[in-house]
């Protein structure tokens, strides 16, 4: 799978370079180098950012980030992350989260529906939430079914790999993108990620 960071970003950041380290890990983890004729797009939205710091303090549900949870005619599926600075390990588990989302489409086990709904590992299931104009709209949708979203199966399942995933995503970044890999005489060596 391959990867495009939309903008505000440039390739010379932080941002894009934790993003960049963020996807390897996911594709190491998930296998995403099976699917060969896909791409995902990453984006940052600022709006999206400025909406889930107003709703943290105001003590209301927030969402970071979504995915279409459908390839395009194209191969392209897109993520749409909220722009937090002040937050990189939110975004960058945001993007583990939704990453893990791309692979349950990808592999089949999860498809969105045109209604709403999803089939998970061939049972389906009905919409959670309601179609939203805005990420203020969303969230409140979210909240309103908040028990029913955050049971169901293929959120249950991103969630988890999201937490297994970023403490190692961590130990990374400290290491500065390096990770031991043993190569093909046997030895152990660095080799960086990015």
């Amino acid at each position: 799978m391959k990867l495009i960071i939309a903008n505000p970003i440039r390739p010379s950041t932080n941002t894009a370079v934790a993003v960049k380290m963020t996807f390897a890990l996911a594709s190491e983890l998930l296998g995403l180098d099976k699917y060969p004729d896909k791409t995902v797009l990453v984006m940052f939205d600022r709006d999206m950012g400025h909406i889930a710091k107003e709703r943290i303090l105001r003590r209301k549900d927030v969402v970071w980030g979504g995915t279409d949870q459908k390839f395009d005619e194209q191969g392209i599926i897109r993520i749409v992350l909220a722009m937090l600075p002040e937050f990189p390990r939110q975004m960058m588990t945001s993007l583990l989260h939704e990453l893990k989302h791309v692979e349950q489409t990808a592999s089949g086990v999860s498809v969105q529906h045109d209604d709403g709904s999803v089939t998970w590992k061939g049972k389906r299931h009905s919409a959670i939430v309601e179609e939203a104009t805005g990420f203020n709209e969303l969230a409140d949708k979210i909240g309103k079914n908040q028990d029913a979203y955050t049971n169901a199966p293929w959120e249950v399942d991103a969630r988890a790999f999201a937490k297994m995933a970023a403490p190692i995503l961590d130990q990374r970044a400290a290491d500065g993108g390096l990770v031991e890999v043993v190569d093909e005489d046997g030895y152990t060596v660095h080799k960086r990620v990015l």
